[in-house]
């Protein structure tokens, strides 16, 4: 057997290597990667020239693709990134961001007419990948191999996480040194969690606390429970995707180090 005749459908926004492209029901995503025209600078230096940039195009019945549409940009720009998709989310992990390989974690939910919402950050991979490869089924998130440096140091590593509702809340959040600030007047740092394949309102909020700085375990901070310190947002196709819940300032100024920060975050649903 042989395939049909190949036929040429609307080209991409921009030329592109090293991006990720995946398919939600009957629109097609195009992901990050990068812009330049090589793999390396003359000074034989990575270019730096990487989108964070994410298009959509609905899928014709002819096979053909309809208008790009430019959706929400990643968080930070990704190239040799790994993607891969659930029925409602896009999940994207590692990937080098145009200074370094990244162990970013993110993940976007997405419309029944293909819009992607806000994205936002899961716990961090164990170490910083790129050029890896991402798997999913209906409760695990799969990330594997990859390289620790760019284009180079190849892993046979291989990690998951759960997704679905099991009991088990983890976030990382990075935190600008500003945000902490000794002469600051606030009293709380808040955070915005969001679980995937699940409703922020199935979230124990007095099992929600800080549990790490920077990959370091801690004794943990548990976030407020007052009524006036929660709140739910991100109304998104029929759930809410957001719990926003805020933590003592001078807890979390008295484990953080100078600079930016990450802080680990875990909880229990209900």
């Amino acid at each position: 057997h042989t395939i049909a005749t190949w036929n040429s459908a609307a080209p991409l926004p921009k030329k592109l290597f090293g991006h990720k492209a995946l398919v939600i029901g009957n629109t097609l995503f195009v992901i990050g990667g990068t812009e330049g025209d090589w793999l390396y600078d003359l000074y034989g230096n990575p270019d730096t020239n990487v989108s964070g940039s994410v298009y959509s195009a609905a899928i014709n019945a002819d096979g053909n693709l309809g208008d790009w549409i430019e959706q929400p940009s990643l968080p930070t720009r990704l190239t040799f990134h790994s993607a891969v998709a659930s029925d409602s989310n896009i999940y994207v992990a590692g990937g080098f961001d145009g200074t370094g390989v990244t162990n970013s974690v993110y993940f976007a939910p997405v419309g029944e007419d293909g819009s992607i919402g806000e994205w936002e950050s899961l716990d961090v991979l164990p170490q910083s990948l790129h050029a890896s490869a991402s798997l999913i089924n209906e409760d695990y998130l799969y990330v594997l191999g990859g390289g620790t440096a760019y284009l180079d140091e190849p892993q046979d590593s291989i990690y998951y996480t759960a997704l679905s509702l099991s009991d088990v809340l983890k976030a990382s959040i990075r935190i600008l040194p500003h945000t902490l600030n000794l002469t600051n007047k606030g009293n709380w740092v808040t955070a915005h969690i969001e679980v995937p394949e699940a409703k922020a309102k199935d979230i124990d909020i007095g099992s929600v606390r800080i549990s790490a700085v920077n990959g370091v375990p801690i004794s943990p901070i548990y976030a407020s429970k007052s009524k006036k310190h929660v709140k739910f947002h991100g109304h998104f196709f029929g759930r809410m995707r957001k719990l926003i819940v805020k933590f003592d300032r001078q807890a979390v100024q008295a484990v953080a180090p100078e600079g930016e920060i990450t802080l680990r975050i875990e909880g229990s649903l209900k």
